[in-house]
């Protein structure tokens, strides 16, 4: 009999059976005498969680805030990069201007003193000639005097010569 009763006992189905009954009972003990614990851990688990996410929001937020100012800070860099090099390429042109001009009057100035040296000895020259010129002219009247007052002695002397006697003074 006792097998007998071993197959009832432990017959088809009824293993399905006791498995049920025995989470079921489990299941009733926890959800009973759990049922505060289990609440106030949910609970806190929940409090935790929503916690966190304020946190997390607030974080955003204020990383939003941040890439924003970062966003005006580039834009500030950027247009200081352009003011940059518009006053970097203003100060390169007056630079060019302020040499060119420079050169300019360098320029002037050197012309200016070569027209004054050529005036200069062109000056000098024509001095020069002009001497040259009246030594030259003085030289003629001389020889042309000294010809004419020869021969003006000499028909003098001739003269003299001629009406009877020869002067001892001229």
């Amino acid at each position: 009999m006792s097998d007998a009763l071993h197959e009832v006992a432990h017959g088809p189905g009824l293993r399905e059976i006791y498995v049920f009954i025995n989470i079921l009972t489990v299941g009733l003990i926890v959800f009973f005498a759990g049922k505060k614990g289990f609440a106030a851990m949910l609970k806190s688990r929940a409090d935790t969680v929503a916690q966190q996410m304020e946190d997390s929001f607030g974080q955003l937020e204020k990383l939003k805030a941040e890439m924003q100012e970062m966003k005006k800070e580039l834009s500030n860099l950027e247009g200081l990069k352009a003011k940059f090099i518009s006053d970097a390429e203003k100060d390169g042109n007056d630079l060019a201007a302020q040499v060119v001009k420079d050169a300019q009057i360098t320029a002037e100035r050197i012309v200016h003193d070569a027209k004054l040296v050529a005036e200069n000895e062109t000056k000098a020259a024509m001095e020069r000639l002009r001497a040259e010129i009246v030594s030259e002219t003085v030289d003629a009247a001389a020889q042309t005097l000294n010809r004419d007052h020869r021969d003006q002695i000499h028909q003098k002397f001739v003269s003299d010569f001629l009406a009877g006697g020869v002067s001892n003074g001229h």
